[in-house]
């Protein structure tokens, strides 16, 4: 844990400083989507060009979005028949 908070939060903490300050002082909340679970870890897009790494042994919870990631207004930008053809191809995706 304390080589990931390091890497994340450029800390120089010990898995003892850790279990010092609690767990729950360290939390952080990441949004994105899982596109990947191998070798231990998680790979999260949380943006169009970031994709976070995160040892599946730290991670407390996943949990899913309660809102689209789908930009608001998004559909009013698009014809009938884009629409069809966007819900057409993320259902074949899922």
């Amino acid at each position: 844990l304390a080589t990931f908070a390091n890497a994340r939060w450029k800390t120089h903490l010990t898995d003892r400083d850790l279990k010092r300050i609690g767990r729950q002082d360290v939390v952080e909340y990441l949004q994105g989507v899982v596109r990947e679970e191998a070798g231990g870890a998680l790979a999260v897009q949380t943006s169009a060009t970031t994709i976070e790494r995160v040892p599946r042994e730290v991670v407390e919870s996943i949990e899913p979005g309660r809102v689209s990631i789908m930009p608001q207004g998004y559909d009013r930008l698009l014809s009938p028949q884009e629409l069809a053809d966007l819900i057409a191809f993320l259902h074949r995706a899922k």
